[in-house]
């Protein structure tokens, strides 16, 4: 009879855990922080320090478990994107300046890669990096969804080698590499939707490029992040909501940020049991707790 309860609930079961409330309960979002600025490019370092980026201000904040926010370094350009190796190191999208790297120590600005075969890597918005330390990003360029040539890039593990995975996208935005690294998964901004690309380095599978999931409303999905589970969470810009997708690209619903928050939410990373999101209209970084 056990077994026979088991067999019934199973389907409930997992209907439950594969749902919004399965991802984050009641999701009611809390104001973590107020940093000012345009904030973008939330990410974690290794030893779990939330860090984030101002688009207009060019600053490099850390932000303490308190919610203080603290000036870590400026880029002087219009830094996008954020992401910590394994290691340790700190890697910027610039919109002017391209791919950098920041020593948090010595508040040093590296140059990574600014240029593919003699054109400008300027506009860089977002990136991924790999298990073996590869790093994808993205470079929208003046692409819309009537010019389609936006480009995406793969820079060796070694940081030598840079590869163009695409440059079909209209406006690729927020990037994430799927749980086993086979895939990339790819804001398309001016599409309203997430793109799936073989990964450079995937081995076996099948090699489709795919839709992998749809936005609704506002200008399009912002920055992505895939959490442990596999599932998908874009910011949606311009609705003031974050959408959240099963491991398979089927919507579970979407956290509302409250009414007096800014509707511009623009990147965000999940943090052991917490989900931090950036809206850079009021320059706010907000926090969810996630069920599991």
């Amino acid at each position: 009879m056990r077994w026979i309860c088991l067999f019934v609930l199973a389907p409930f079961l997992a209907s439950a855990q594969d749902s919004l409330s399965g991802f984050c309960g009641q999701c009611r979002p809390e104001k973590f922080a107020s940093c000012g600025g345009f904030l973008e490019g939330a990410s974690v370092d290794p030893s779990g320090g939330l860090w984030v980026v101002d688009v207009t201000g060019g600053r490099i904040i850390n932000v303490t478990d308190a919610g203080q926010c603290v000036v870590k370094g400026n880029t002087g350009g219009t830094p996008n994107g954020s992401r910590f190796n394994k290691e340790g190191r700190h890697f910027i999208t610039d919109a002017k300046l391209g791919l950098l790297s920041f020593d948090s120590a010595t508040s040093k600005i590296t140059v990574v890669a600014d240029k593919y075969e003699g054109t400008s890597l300027a506009s860089a918005n977002d990136l991924a990096i790999d298990e073996a330390g590869g790093i994808y990003f993205t470079v929208p360029g003046g692409s819309n969804l009537l010019n389609p040539v936006g480009r995406v890039f793969y820079l060796d593990p070694n940081l030598k080698t840079l590869r163009l995975v695409t440059d079909k996208i209209a406006f690729p935005n927020g990037i994430a590499i799927t749980a086993g690294g086979q895939t990339i998964l790819v804001a398309e901004f001016a599409a309203k939707r997430v793109l799936s690309l073989p990964a450079l380095t995937a081995k076996g599978g099948f090699p489709l490029a795919y839709v992998y999931a749809r936005t609704r409303g506002g200008v399009g999905p912002d920055g992505i992040t895939v959490d442990s589970k596999g599932r998908l969470i874009t910011a949606n810009l311009g609705t003031g909501e974050a959408l959240v997708f099963a491991a398979d690209g089927r919507p579970l619903g979407a956290i509302q940020l409250p009414e007096d928050a800014g509707k511009n939410l623009t990147n965000l990373i999940v943090s052991g049991q917490d989900l931090y999101m950036t809206e850079a209209a009021k320059g706010e970084i907000w926090r969810v707790r996630l069920s599991n």
